[in-house]
């Protein structure tokens, strides 16, 4: 059966990439799946729960870099096939698309789906690598600023030159302030 889901993420696309890129870390979050072992270069094996029995499945899984794209796919047995596909929405936010395609392993487990147990929902597991991401710090120099309004700029630009007076340097040129003549100052009436 074949089901799609999509969501928005509150990271920027490279951070997402870069957590799902450890394929052993996808049984937290993608539903039926038990353990994910690598055994060679693309190829893992995973282990898919369908009803009250675990199934071992060679798969192979493929990033591409260009879609920046996930797939993968079983090389043996009944078809346990999927694809995470990521997509910028702003310099801030990543849009992931689910699409999962299992059939059932066993008489009883097609019994199971054909009833409508057991059948997992992507939107579940999309809900779950949100959570998962949730945790994640934020980056420290988001790729979009958000708007500040003129009194916050002002604001801004008065501190930094208050605190460039104090410190002795000019913070726009990094050259030190001009050095006034002693014989120049006018000393103080008061």
């Amino acid at each position: 059966m074949s089901m799609e889901a999509m969501a928005v993420v509150g990271l920027p696309l490279s951070v997402v990439e870069t957590q799902l890129w450890d394929i052993t870390q996808w049984p937290t979050f993608l539903a039926g799946l038990q353990t994910a072992t690598r055994s060679s270069h693309e190829r893992y094996v995973f282990t898919v729960r369908q009803g009250r029995k675990d199934y071992d499945v060679l798969v192979a899984v493929r990033w591409q870099a260009r879609d920046h794209r996930f797939t993968w796919r079983s090389l043996e047995g009944p078809p346990w096939d999927g694809t995470l596909r990521l997509a910028p929405v702003n310099g801030r936010r990543t849009r992931v698309f689910l699409q999962r395609k299992a059939y059932p392993r066993s008489f009883f487990a097609s019994m199971a789906e054909l009833l409508g147990a057991g059948v997992a929902d992507p939107g579940l597991d999309l809900q779950r690598l949100q959570d998962r991401l949730a945790v994640l710090p934020a980056p420290a120099r988001p790729a979009r600023l958000r708007t500040v309004d003129a009194a916050e700029r002002a604001a801004r630009t008065q501190r930094i030159a208050d605190e460039s007076g104090r410190g002795g340097a000019v913070t726009t040129h990094g050259l030190p302030k001009p050095r006034v003549p002693s014989d120049l100052v006018v000393p103080d009436p008061a």
